[in-house]
This record gives structure tokens, sequence and C-alpha cells, in this order.
């Protein structure tokens, strides 16, 4: 075939890495000259944009576009990876958190942050994704990065929700541990 321009939407599975996907759609539509617009963990499933042929130099203006994420979480329970597939780390503990504390928390998070990546996440270290180093057991600390308020987005602000999230579960499971 070759020669295939255009914009793909994709529903990625479950125990497939982005490039994965990337390259098994190089097999089947017999173009090399193919890239996706954001990179899922293996265990992450939905949307991944695929640029084919000449439309991969459009990727440059996808950057900075608004994405958003949906997720379940588990409060009171941590696992070595951060995620579904790790091992839990110590017993389950009773955490209750209502909408206005979450509210008020969250506020203390407003204007430019900074945020270290955890050791399982997509981010590159060295070239690699930082989730295979540590699950292969290397140390492999992503840098730190700013998020910077961009006027009050509702990017932004999902985005302080998560890192607030994290936070007081990892500080939840750490008090009932003691």
């Amino acid at each position: 075939m070759g020669g295939v321009n255009g914009l793909l939407i994709l529903d990625k599975p479950a125990g497939m890495t982005s490039h994965d996907v990337v390259a098994r759609t190089r097999r089947i539509l017999d173009e090399r000259s193919i890239g996706h617009l954001g990179t899922l963990d293996p265990m992450a499933t939905g949307v991944l944009p695929l640029l084919l042929g000449r439309f991969t130099r459009l990727a440059q203006y996808f950057g900075r576009m608004e994405k958003s994420y949906t997720g379940t979480i588990r409060f009171g329970q941590a696992t070595t990876t951060y995620d579904a597939e790790g091992d839990p780390v110590g017993p389950q503990t009773a955490v209750s958190l209502d909408a206005e504390e979450l509210r008020a928390q969250a506020a203390h998070f407003q204007g430019e942050l900074q945020q270290t990546p955890p050791a399982f996440s997509a981010k590159k270290v060295g070239g690699r994704a930082a989730y295979t180093l540590a699950r292969a057991g290397e140390a492999a600390a992503a840098e730190a990065q700013i998020l910077a308020d961009a006027h009050g987005s509702a990017a932004y602000k999902r985005e302080l929700l998560r890192v607030y999230v994290r936070r007081a579960v990892r500080q939840a499971l750490a008090e009932g541990a003691q």
C-alpha cells in the first residue's frame, strides 16, 4: 500500500505500549512514517491519535493542546508501582475525604508548581520509559518539571487535583503504616 497520509484515531487496548500500536499500524498500512500524539502507559486504555505520512509534520501543532484523562482512584490502598499492576504496600486503610476538603487542599497548589514524575511513568529517562526501568528494578529518576498556571485553565486545575490526590493518598497510607 504505502503513501497513506492522514489522522487515525485508535482505541488503544491494555497491554500494548503506544510504540507497539505504531509498529503494528506501520505493518498493516505498509507506511513507515507514523507517529503518535501522546504516550500512554501499557496498562492504559483509550484514545491514541496517530499521524500518518506527510501529516506527521503537523505533530508540533498538537503538543500544546489540552488533553484529559479519566481513571479510578482507590483511596487507602497503595501499590509498589502506584497502579493496579503493583503489589500492595501495607494494609488497606480507611480514608475519608469530602469534596470541600479536597477543594480546600487543592487551593494550596495554585500558581507555579514543581512536580517530579513518579518512577512508574511514561516519561523518558536516558531514552527509555521510566516505567520500563522501574519494573526492571533500575533506579530511574525523571527530572522535575514546572507546571505553570495557564490563566486558571481547566487542564491546570485538573492536574493540580491529580497531584493533590496522589500526595494525599501517599500521606494517608504513610500515616496508616505507623
